[in-house]
């Protein structure tokens, strides 16, 4: 099991949604989709959880780069410096782009997290295969918690 959260300020997403390449860029149609429905206010609160979620996925999956202790990783592999950004700042899997979580809403609005391409790819070589992310706000932030098990 491994885990990760982010935190994001609301008003940064709003000011970044006011450009479309944005939210193309990072988020899947179908989370736009959902995001459309709702007035302004919630809107940003959706894409700001939405986007704290993708983050937390890949610190998660960044932090399988962190040298495993037996306990922790037994006979799992270790991921390759080809497939670790060359960026020393950063541990974010190469190849994991934010199109590759998605995050969409039960009918009951509970979060439901999506892995596609590289990052369920690299979830799969670690045996992990149950995507599970608790999203919550506040008037100017909103938080991700994503469990991966």
């Amino acid at each position: 099991m491994i885990q990760g959260v982010d935190i994001v300020e609301i008003a940064r997403i709003s000011r970044l949604s006011s450009h479309s390449r944005f939210c193309e860029r990072v988020f899947t149609k179908r989370e736009l989709t959902l995001a459309e429905r709702k007035h302004a206010k919630r809107r940003y609160e959706l894409l700001a959880g939405r986007f704290a979620a993708k983050e937390a996925v890949i610190k998660a999956l960044g932090s399988l780069l962190v040298e495993p202790t037996p306990v922790e990783y037994a006979g799992l592999p270790q991921l390759t410096s080809e497939q670790v950004s060359s960026d020393e700042s950063n541990h974010y899997p190469v190849g994991v782009s934010f199109h590759d979580i998605e995050t969409l809403s039960h009918l009951s609005g509970a979060p439901i997290l999506q892995l596609h391409g590289e990052a369920k790819r690299i979830a799969k070589s670690y045996h992990l295969s149950h995507f599970h992310v608790s999203l919550s706000h506040t008037n100017d932030l909103a938080i991700a918690f994503a469990i991966l098990s």
